[in-house]
């Protein structure tokens, strides 16, 4: 399992770099960049996002 041959986000990264194509790899960062940033907001503006609100946030990103 992938999760088990990592020491963090980057080796994951790298780990699925080798292993997804280009739109596949997009989308996961994308989607990791938006997780983020849900963190972020929670963190400094005590403000919670629905997951469907974090892949909506991604999927923007990318159109």
């Amino acid at each position: 399992m992938l999760i088990h041959q990592t020491n963090g986000f980057r080796d994951v990264f790298v780990a699925l770099w080798h292993t997804l194509d280009q739109s596949q790899l997009v989308n996961f960062a994308m989607t990791a960049w938006s997780i983020w940033q849900r963190r972020n907001l929670k963190l400094w503006d005590n403000k919670q996002e629905t997951p469907e609100q974090i892949i909506a946030r991604a999927q923007g990103m990318l159109q």
